[in-house]
């Protein structure tokens, strides 16, 4: 009994929380594009205050129906130190978080963080790894400037 506890007591206290390159979240551009399996990305910053939002344009671009799934991507502020938060979407009740789109055809969804605040040499970073469910996970992260 005792180990079974030790052992989930030290499970839980190696978990850690995905790191950003510093190196890769250098945007200059309040656009990106990012190819994930059978979707291309465009990605851009929409509004900056007083709550950053993201639109993306998510193109299917493979020969068969696929699925994106927004409430898999995750997406950090990251300041030029490279220290970094979460961001959370703010009313995630009235966005729709998985599409299926057909191929050759493409949807827009936005995406309104909570917070604001962020300096204005601040990026944000997006991890598309789990963007394409056919493929097995492996961090993608791409950023727009803020």
């Amino acid at each position: 009994m005792r180990a079974a506890i030790l052992i989930a007591l030290v499970g839980c206290s190696s978990y850690a929380m995905p790191r950003v390159d510093p190196v890769a979240a250098r945007a200059t551009s309040p656009s990106t594009h990012a190819r994930i399996g059978c979707f291309d990305f465009d990605i851009a910053r929409t509004q900056r205050v007083p709550t950053p939002t993201l639109t993306y344009r998510v193109t299917n671009a493979c020969d068969h129906e696929a699925t994106v799934d927004f409430a898999r991507i995750y997406a950090v502020a990251v300041t030029p130190d490279g220290a970094w938060q979460p961001l959370h979407t703010m009313g995630f009740q009235h966005y729709q978080w998985s599409y299926r789109i057909d191929p050759q055809d493409s949807r827009v969804a936005e995406r309104t963080f909570r917070g604001g605040g962020l300096s204005a040499d601040t990026e944000i970073c997006v991890d598309l790894g789990t963007a394409d469910e056919a493929l097995a996970y492996a961090p993608r992260w791409t950023c727009v400037h803020y």
